[in-house]
């Protein structure tokens, strides 16, 4: 019997190994960006960045939300299940990193340790009462594919906590400032990993 549809190309496991320069902090564009992401951060390196910046986000985020009179909790909500979701997802691929042989030269084979590829499993949002988590993160999806979502969550947390900055009184937009500057350098990151992913 003859298929009607030919099989798929195979699929190329897409490989995050190193950061390019990638400026950030421009206040949507109001000015030239201050800051650069250098090129040529190993991505594991990166990574353990990106969640040290998503977990100080988060932490500045949940004390807004218990500290700080707003009237729209849903922002805050929304700002913390994105935090959230992009902290769970950097830590799948910090778990789901190995070791890589890639691109044969002429002279061999290139060995490059700590190769994000693919993510592993990992649990998140714990129910109040007991050990139970209500999300999983899936193994084994690809890495570009869950950066481009991590860049997706950061950019939703950067609107809702900026409105959320818009609506707070001037005397208590410290810990706002903190917040945003935290998802902003994290986004820097992975979108520098985004594009070093093509320089390599």
């Amino acid at each position: 019997m003859m298929k009607i549809v030919p099989d798929p190309p195979p699929l190329r496991p897409s490989t995050i190994i190193q950061t390019a320069l990638t400026p950030f902090c421009s206040c949507n564009d109001a000015h030239e960006a201050l800051f650069n992401v250098s090129a040529g951060i190993p991505a594991e390196d990166a990574l353990r960045h990106v969640a040290q910046h998503l977990q100080s986000a988060y932490q500045a985020s949940h004390h807004i939300y218990v500290n700080i009179t707003c009237g729209d909790n849903g922002l805050h909500w929304a700002t913390l299940w994105a935090l959230d979701a992009a902290k769970v997802l950097v830590e799948a691929l910090r778990d789901g990193i190995d070791d890589a042989v890639v691109k044969p030269t002429p002279e061999g084979d290139v060995f490059v340790p700590g190769t994000v590829r693919k993510t592993a499993s990992a649990p998140f949002c714990l129910l109040g009462s007991g050990d139970k988590h209500l999300f999983s993160v899936r193994s084994h999806v690809p890495a570009e594919d869950v950066l481009v979502h991590v860049s997706l969550y950061l950019q939703s947390a950067h609107a809702t906590a900026n409105e959320l900055c818009r609506q707070t009184p001037k005397s208590e937009k410290g810990m706002h400032w903190a917040a945003l500057h935290a998802i902003e350098v994290a986004q820097a990151l992975v979108e520098a990993l985004l594009d070093g992913s093509d320089s390599v």
